[in-house]
């Protein structure tokens, strides 16, 4: 009975030190890539922004669609606001100001964020890199 415990305990600290220099938030590759489909600015608020997103299995759109219940159109936006997606591994901000779009994502390959700029009217589809955010 001692020995098999000698030798787990012998086995156990050689496989918690086999991947040292992996920490929580790691990414397990560099970039990852992203389309954004249908971009687009509201005429009247000009930080409102809609776009699905697609990134390898991922499918969402965003903002997720939900009204200001008192007005029953879509809630204002700002500049200085981020905001999450219908899938919450998904954020994103928007400034109006200069089309800058800000994209971050999070998921089982570490957290990657990114930019474009959009206008309006815009292109069907924007394909861009969103690159690994170290800790």
């Amino acid at each position: 009975m001692l020995a098999p415990l000698l030798l787990l305990n012998l086995l156990l600290p050689s496989t918690l030190a086999a991947a040292p220099h992996l920490k929580a938030r790691d990414c397990q590759v560099n970039e990852i890539p992203a389309s954004l489909s249908g971009p687009y600015i509201d005429r009247n608020n000009k930080n409102n922004v809609s776009f699905r997103l697609y990134s390898g299995d991922l499918e969402t759109r965003c903002p997720p669609l939900n009204k200001d219940p008192q007005k029953g159109t879509a809630k204002a936006m700002n500049s200085k606001t981020v905001y999450e997606c219908a899938d919450p591994s998904v954020t994103f901000s928007f400034n109006g100001g200069n089309g800058q779009l800000r994209i971050w994502i999070s998921n089982d390959q570490g957290s990657f964020g990114g930019s474009v700029t959009i206008t309006n009217p815009s292109s069907e589809v924007i394909s861009t890199t969103l690159k690994c955010q170290d800790n």
